[in-house]
């Protein structure tokens, strides 16, 4: 059987597309070390791979100025979520004004199915991207540690968890500062009794926005009982099951700190059926300033994180580091704002 791209790649400990680069002569100079230039030379000689002459003309006339997005396809509403919509724009539109297309690859990066993490990667691997930009970020994050060994140019949505190297580029929102700006602002309001549905906590943004929420209890001397403080998954189910648990609480708290809007909307649709008032009986603050917390009943106070610079920033450092025209900074933080409206 002939020796295949992947078989070359395997010799060669480099992945596909590394392969078709070397073997194609594209971008090769910015793209790939010579070291592993030449490994793949001679990996390729002594697999006896043969390039297949039809293929090879197509791949010398395409154009590989394209980066690959990976979205989490285990998110059932990916396609309208305003996070993800807002986040894509922002790339897509700082990829487009430098000449670069994108396109988006659906992919569960925190699968524990090996079978499923290695098919997923080795289609990725086939994308003739320049580089990549992963829009979620988890605790048990699969990804980062092959593309790292890989030499494939990324940037990360999110920061990652503390073993990962410090030079990885990633561009992350100060979620720890912005869970204190919503519990701050509800303890402002004179409320002691402030419960919260977090986020997602197999994510470091879930995480820092209970820690942020933690902080401000602590320094205000309240207390934080583990029943006022439910786990969410950032949509809107869970912010509709988590607060019910918290209205059936005696006492129940009088404000709660929803860690996303989309939970907030339906925590919102719960304190309603339950024939109570917003902010009377409950005060609410969400997180994020989805275009819908300005239209809910009443109007969501939130902590907005800008969602479009967030994926405009992620494509400026990752066309600095492919292009190699100035050296990225390796984290970018960008700071939360409260928005104040009738919720609180």
């Amino acid at each position: 059987m002939a020796a295949t791209l992947r078989d070359v790649a395997h010799r060669a400990r480099v992945s596909p597309s590394t392969v078709s680069r070397v073997l194609n002569n594209i971008n090769t100079s910015i793209l790939i070390s010579e070291e592993t230039r030449q490994r793949v030379l001679s990996a390729a000689q002594e697999v006896g791979y043969k390039p297949n002459v039809v293929a090879r003309q197509l791949v010398r006339q395409q154009s590989f100025d394209l980066i690959c997005v990976i979205v989490p396809h285990a998110s059932p509403s990916v396609l309208t979520h305003p996070f993800y919509m807002s986040v894509v724009q922002g790339i897509a539109h700082t990829c487009q004004q430098q000449g670069y297309a994108v396109t988006l690859y659906f992919a569960d990066t925190n699968t524990p199915d090996p079978h499923i993490l290695a098919r997923d990667y080795g289609r990725i691997q086939d994308i003739p991207a320049n580089g990549i930009i992963l829009t979620t970020t988890y605790l048990n994050e699969q990804y980062v540690p092959r593309l790292l060994a890989d030499n494939i140019p990324f940037v990360h949505i999110g920061h990652f968890a503390s073993n990962t190297p410090p030079t990885t580029h990633f561009v992350d929102v100060d979620n720890v500062m912005g869970g204190r700006l919503a519990t701050e602002h509800l303890q402002q309001q004179g409320h002691q009794r402030i419960a919260t549905i977090t986020g997602d906590l197999t994510m470091p943004a879930g995480q820092d926005r209970l820690v942020g929420y933690q902080t401000a209890m602590l320094h205000a001397g309240l207390p934080t009982p583990p029943a006022w403080i439910v786990p969410g998954t950032f949509d809107p189910d869970s912010g509709y099951v988590g607060m019910q648990q918290l209205l059936a609480l005696s006492p129940r708290p009088t404000a709660v700190f929803a860690a996303g809007d989309a939970m907030a909307i339906g925590a919102i649709q719960a304190i309603q059926e339950a024939g109570l008032t917003i902010p009377g009986d409950i005060a609410l603050v969400g997180f994020d300033d989805l275009p819908q917390a300005a239209h809910t009943t009443p109007p969501l106070t939130t902590v907005q994180q800008p969602t479009t610079r967030l994926g405009e920033v992620a494509a400026e450092m990752l066309l600095a580091h492919v292009t190699a025209v100035s050296p990225p900074p390796a984290h970018i933080i960008l700071q939360p704002h409260l928005i104040i409206r009738d919720s609180s």
